[in-house]
């Protein structure tokens, strides 16, 4: 008769099944992925890539909770255990993704603090509708947000900073504005306007143009010297310009004056190609020009600088409105009304008020500024008062 063995209580560990708190929580993490030529990849497939392109990382573990369509791609939300996140952690978050790698960003759970719900704080709670309807959550935030001076910077800071980056942006446009200026100049530097050719030969009009030029001038101008001739615009008085290839060959056209007079009576006239701000401080420095001559003084136009009597002026320190006047003038009257003697005040009779109310406005009226020495103040003023006087006009 056999004998059934007993059998001995287990002496080992005792094996449990973890429960509640004690289970381990799985990482949940997001992932954007964008679509290949419109056609969007399953979960399954993209597991698939992340596996075989990452050594070590392990993708049979992981779950999708699904994917939200975003900027022609799809957000996924994937789950995963720990040892998968310290994987990807040791990868930078961003493990390869066939050609590229996709960045993942972990998505952790909120606190219980964060959801437990705050009674309102003070004697009266709001028992509104508009209070009932807004979530506990944006109350929390509205009640612990800092006042508006004391998150981050004051609004004062705040100018400040603004106000730097005006100035610095001014500077820049007044850096390009000065490039400009320089490069046009220099475009037009070898270029000469001729006003008074009428006869103009289609066929043969830079040859035309030439000839004009050496037999007045008696200057010897080839094909060669020059770059481009045309007109500005298709009228029969239309101007021509000349682009010369060198600096020094149009410097030859202005040798001679007294040809260049005489190519006045015939009613052509030559001038140096300016573009408009020139033109207009030009066209000032000559109005003054004649104004200082008729008063038998001497003056010579230096580029664009006017010579008085040994100073240099700009356009900018005349105002169209005034007539020059000299400085010494203007200190000798000063001197003589200020000082007088008293044989003077006996023999002649005492000048009227109104008369001397009349030379101080006059002396007041009289603009001079010199132009080796302006105040940077003052030539910025200068620079805006011509601005809002040339958008009048």
């Amino acid at each position: 008769m056999e004998t059934v063995p007993t059998l001995k209580p287990w002496e080992g560990t005792v094996l449990k099944a973890l429960t509640g708190e004690d289970l381990p929580k799985p990482e949940t993490c997001t992932v954007f992925n964008s679509d290949e030529k419109g056609d969007r990849l399953s979960a399954e497939r993209i597991l698939k890539e992340f596996s075989v392109g990452n050594r070590g990382l392990n993708t049979t573990l992981w779950k999708s909770w699904g994917s939200v369509p975003m900027n022609k791609g799809q957000l996924w939300t994937l789950s995963m255990n720990k040892q998968s996140l310290e994987g990807l952690e040791k990868l930078d978050m961003s493990p390869s993704f066939r050609f590229g790698r996709l960045k993942f960003r972990r998505k952790r759970e909120k606190k219980l603090e964060d959801k437990v719900q705050h009674t309102a704080v003070g004697p009266k709670s709001s028992t509104s509708k508009a209070d009932a309807t807004v979530p506990e959550e944006k109350k929390q935030d509205c009640e612990t947000k800092e006042p508006f001076n004391q998150r981050g910077t004051s609004p004062l800071k705040r100018h400040t900073v603004y106000q730097q980056k005006d100035i610095a942006m001014e500077e820049e446009v007044v850096k390009i504005e000065s490039r400009c200026k320089f490069l046009e100049r220099k475009l037009r530097k070898n270029n000469v306007i001729i006003f008074g050719i009428v006869d103009k030969d289609e066929k043969q009009f830079p040859e035309q143009v030439l000839n004009t030029l050496n037999q007045h001038l008696e200057t010897n101008f080839t094909k060669s010297d020059i770059n481009n001739v045309y007109t500005l615009g298709k009228t029969t008085n239309a101007p021509i310009i000349i682009e010369f290839i060198s600096f020094f060959r149009k410097l030859e056209i202005f040798q001679d004056k007294e040809k260049l007079k005489n190519l006045n009576k015939l009613g052509i006239s030559i001038s140096n190609d300016l573009f408009e701000e020139d033109r207009n401080d030009a066209s000032i420095l000559r109005k003054h020009l004649k104004q200082v001559l008729e008063q038998n003084k001497t003056a010579k136009l230096r580029g664009y600088k006017l010579e008085i009597e040994g100073r240099l002026y700009t356009a900018r320190d005349f105002d169209e409105d005034t007539e020059y006047e000299d400085e010494r003038d203007t200190e000798e009257e000063e001197s003589d009304c200020d000082t007088i003697d008293s044989d003077t005040k006996k023999n002649k009779p005492v000048k009227s008020k109104t008369s001397e109310e009349e030379k101080k406005k006059d002396k007041s009226s009289v603009k001079r500024r010199h132009a080796s020495s302006p105040s940077p103040k003052s030539f910025q003023y200068r620079n805006t008062r011509q601005k809002e006087k040339r958008i009048k006009k």
